[in-house]
């Protein structure tokens, strides 16, 4: 049994490298709570034996900024991995989090995932995707990769095709901003995998690129596709997909 314990010494407390960053509006919501009714003793801030917060790092905030006693319980031999197994129970913890605390220690995986994000701003779910080679069955495939960046397994296996797929939506977003959204960038790879000719797709909407309008599900997008590439070509091309 642990025997939990009460300190005003904030700071002997320490932030774990890796842990999600601190959010200050969540840190205000607890204030506001916590000075309705402290019940800090019934739920304490778990800590390793060196003092760094593996559960509670809002909460301990939101009590130091309040003046009040943190009630704490050390437990020996909890790490990063402790950690998120703890914040994988919390809907709350986004995917840029998981993406934050594992650049921070230095995972070239997920370093290489946020360089893919700053130079073309598309949905972070979309660039784990094309990037593991998960874009194909976005129903199944996309389930998986978001599972495996989370756990620590993520692999980069689609670098090329993402990188190929992604650039060209960018250049083609200079005619038509539709170009970057996230369904039409996950619709011309499938595309793209069934052996549709980028090349001759790229001419054709260069020609064609209002035909790109919004629309609401990624076979909307397909279709879309299908209509400009198929434009005054004799081969036409048709994807096979089912309806999600």
């Amino acid at each position: 049994m642990y025997k939990a314990r009460t300190t005003k010494d904030y700071k002997s407390f320490k932030s774990l490298k890796g842990n999600r960053t601190v959010k200050e509006s969540h840190v205000k919501k607890l204030e506001v709570s916590l000075n309705r009714k402290n019940l800090n003793h019934l739920l304490p801030i778990i800590v390793n034996e060196k003092m760094e917060i593996i559960d509670g790092q809002h909460r301990k905030n939101a009590l130091q900024n309040l003046w009040e006693k943190i009630t704490y319980v050390m437990w020996h031999g909890l790490w990063l991995k402790d950690v998120e197994m703890l914040n994988s129970t919390s809907k709350n913890r986004a995917l840029a989090d998981y993406l934050e605390a594992f650049c921070e220690l230095e995972m070239p995986e997920y370093l290489a995932v946020k360089d893919f994000l700053i130079e073309y701003w598309i949905s972070i779910s979309v660039v784990i995707n094309l990037l593991a080679g998960k874009a194909w069955d976005w129903v199944d495939d996309s389930r998986a990769a978001t599972m495996w960046f989370k756990n620590w397994t993520y692999k980069i296996t689609n670098l090329l095709e993402a990188e190929y797929v992604c650039s060209s939506c960018k250049k083609m977003s200079e005619l038509n901003k539709k170009a970057m959204w996230w369904k039409f960038v996950v619709a011309l790879y499938q595309c793209m995998k069934k052996w549709m000719d980028m090349e001759l797709f790229i001419k054709k909407f260069n020609l064609n690129s209002l035909r790109l309008v919004k629309a609401v599900k990624i076979t909307d997008y397909i279709s879309i596709v299908e209509k400009i590439y198929n434009w005054n070509n004799q081969n036409k091309f048709y994807h096979s997909y089912r309806q999600f």
